[in-house]
C-alpha cells in the first residue's frame, strides 16, 4: 500500500508540474482515495484521524 501512496503522489507532483489542471484534479483525488484506503487497512477512523488533527493545528495556530 504504501508504494502505491508513493507512486500516485508522485504522478500528483508531476501533472502540477505540467500544469494541466484537469490531470492535477484526477491525481488529487487518487491520492485522496489512496490515504483513505489505506487508512481503512490500517484499521484508523479517517475521519476521526482529520477532526483530532485539525484541532491541535488551531490549537498550535490559533486565529483571531
Amino acid at each position: 500500500m504504501m508504494k502505491k501512496v508513493v507512486e500516485e503522489h508522485g504522478e500528483f507532483v508531476e501533472a502540477v508540474g505540467h500544469g494541466n489542471m484537469e490531470n492535477v484534479s484526477d491525481e488529487l483525488a487518487d491520492c485522496f482515495i489512496t490515504l483513505v484506503s489505506a487508512a481503512g487497512i490500517l484499521g484508523i477512523d479517517i475521519e476521526k484521524a482529520i477532526s483530532t488533527k485539525f484541532e491541535r493545528v488551531k490549537r498550535k495556530y490559533p486565529t483571531k
